[in-house]
Parts: structure tokens; C-alpha cells; sequence
């Protein structure tokens, strides 16, 4: 029985950590979306190219990029570590 309240206790703490990274991974997606939004609306709202060109000049594209790759990396550290558990160090000395 001991194993099993183990095993719960174990499994709590990973889903706790997985909410943890959904939410921010949710919020990221939010930030996103709301940069993708301004892009748009700065290129449906131009007149001509030069407009075009100075509504997305003023849009900061770069620490978005930036920002992306971060959680890119963060998803893909997850992605490659979300199934590891962590063996017990056993000595083979006799």
C-alpha cells in the first residue's frame, strides 16, 4: 500500500508541474497571439508601402523572436525529459 501512496504522491507532483508549465505555456501563446494581431492590423491599416513600411518599423518583432525561442526550448527540454524518472544510485562494490 505504501508503494501506491508513493506512486499518487509521485504522480500529483508531476501533474502539478505540468499545470505549472501549461499556464505559462498558455500565456505565451496569448503573447503571441496578441503581437501576430498588431502585425496584422498595422498592415490592414496601411494606405500605401511607405505607411506599411512605418507601422511595421515601430512594431518590436525582435524580443518576441526572442521570447519564442526561449519557450521553444523550454517545450523541447520538457518534451525530451517528461518521461525520465531518476534511477537510484546502486554501488556494485561487494
Amino acid at each position: 500500500m505504501n508503494n501506491a501512496g508513493e506512486a499518487m504522491d509521485e504522480m500529483s507532483q508531476n501533474l502539478a508541474a505540468a499545470a505549472e508549465g501549461l499556464g505559462a505555456l498558455k500565456g505565451t501563446w496569448h503573447a503571441i497571439a496578441a503581437d501576430l494581431g498588431s502585425a496584422v492590423e498595422a498592415i490592414q491599416g496601411a494606405e500605401d508601402d511607405a505607411e506599411l513600411d512605418a507601422s511595421l518599423s515601430q512594431l518590436e518583432f525582435l524580443p518576441a523572436v526572442e521570447h519564442w525561442e526561449d519557450v521553444r526550448a523550454k517545450a523541447d527540454n520538457f518534451r525530451q525529459c517528461a518521461f525520465i524518472t531518476a534511477l537510484e544510485e546502486v554501488s556494485l562494490a561487494a
